[in-house]
């Protein structure tokens, strides 16, 4: 079998080349149909960009080894741009206004799907809470169960005494004392 001619091989690698910056102009346009449903803030925005980078590094790696066995020669990377060039000549613009369509739509599916099924989890998460605020109310009005103490059977536990400071708003039982001020005795 003879070998291929050299213009034949490079017309084969051209082509393909030019197809490749066809899908790199294509993954370029549905990655900016992603970035235009959902606004990102800066940190995530260049993440974003830097695995797009990514990918189309991968891309380009892969259409260079598959057409001219890894080789970069000049033909190449103007294969790459002519390609692009024709994408986004002729398609991205077709293409674009679609790709942003569908994925609002994909994005609006997703997120309608999402709080459907998140609805049921709410609603029990809501009865429980529900429940548990029932119950609290309910334990708070039962009456309190005192415990024995030691020397129970000796007889009946002394009465608590009152503290010392009286509570707020309540009078105290405590004589007023004598001097100036607000509360105090008249003098005898």
């Amino acid at each position: 079998m003879p070998l291929a001619p050299p213009v034949l091989t490079q017309g084969i690698a051209f082509t393909f080349l030019a197809l490749t910056g066809c899908a790199l102009g294509l993954s370029f346009d549905l990655y900016r149909a992603l970035r235009s449903v959902r606004r990102m803030g800066r940190l995530a925005g260049d993440l974003a960009d830097g695995a797009y980078g990514l990918l189309a590094a991968a891309l380009v790696a892969a259409g260079l080894l598959g057409a001219a066995w890894g080789e970069l020669r000049l033909y190449s990377v103007l294969a790459l741009a002519a390609g692009g060039s024709a994408y986004f000549l002729l398609a991205s613009p077709l293409v674009l206004p679609a790709a942003c369509r569908g994925a609002r739509g994909a994005h609006r599916l997703t997120v309608g799907a999402l709080r459907f099924a998140w609805r049921p989890v709410r609603w029990c998460g809501g009865q429980a809470a529900r429940g548990a605020r029932t119950l609290a109310e309910v334990s708070r009005n039962l009456p309190r169960r005192r415990t024995p103490t030691r020397g129970a059977a000796e007889g009946p536990a002394e009465a608590p005494q009152p503290p010392s400071v009286p509570a707020r708003g309540r009078r105290s039982t405590r004589p007023r004392r004598r001097g100036r001020g607000p509360g105090a005795r008249p003098p005898r």
